[in-house]
């Protein structure tokens, strides 16, 4: 067969036929642990590990990342792996399909609760899966992070509010009474 001859039937080939080498698919999260599940930054700040299992069906995942978001829905940080850091989070597999390990960390004197996550990943098609907590929820993967502080305190009016600082407050309050 002539080279003409080829390149005639490149062209005059329908493009379905090449359908198979499209990517149109965004990566799929597989596993999402996080732990701890429960931090207490009365002390300092706690990082928290994050391991995803992802696959991808033809490009390859370009970059992901876990947010985080306080109880009362203000962002915190945002666990992530670009192209590259790869070597630093990628621990079994390549692009295709793999598990990640990364972290994020939740500062000291944060606001207790339970926090929640989303995840985006992308592929280098720029095909994305974007998955908020009630997906993850969903997925099997919604466990909340509990984050305790005994130093949650606020004090408007010079009232200590806080289960602890409740308490602590109720104890002075009685000694002090108690010397009167």
């Amino acid at each position: 067969m002539k080279l003409s001859h080829l390149y005639a039937l490149t062209i005059l080939t329908p493009a379905s036929a090449f359908a198979g080498l499209v990517d149109i698919t965004a990566p799929e999260l597989l596993r999402l642990t996080i732990s701890p599940n429960t931090v207490d930054v009365t002390s300092g700040e706690q990082i928290v590990d994050v391991t995803f299992e992802f696959s991808d069906n033809l490009s390859g995942l370009d970059y992901m990342y876990l947010g985080v978001d306080t109880p009362s829905g203000t962002y915190i940080d945002t666990a992530f792996a670009y192209p590259d850091t790869w070597s630093d989070h990628l621990i079994s597999g390549d692009t295709l399909g793999g598990v990640l390990e990364t972290s994020f960390t939740i500062p000291q004197y944060s606001e207790s609760g339970d926090y929640t996550y989303s995840v985006y990943l992308e592929d280098k098609n720029n095909n994305y899966s974007y998955l908020g907590y009630d997906d993850l929820v969903s997925m099997g993967f919604g466990n909340l992070v509990s984050v305790g502080s005994i130093t949650s305190v606020n004090e408007p009016n010079g009232l200590m509010v806080g289960a602890l600082g409740l308490m602590l407050f109720a104890g002075y309050r009685r000694r002090a009474m108690s010397h009167v």
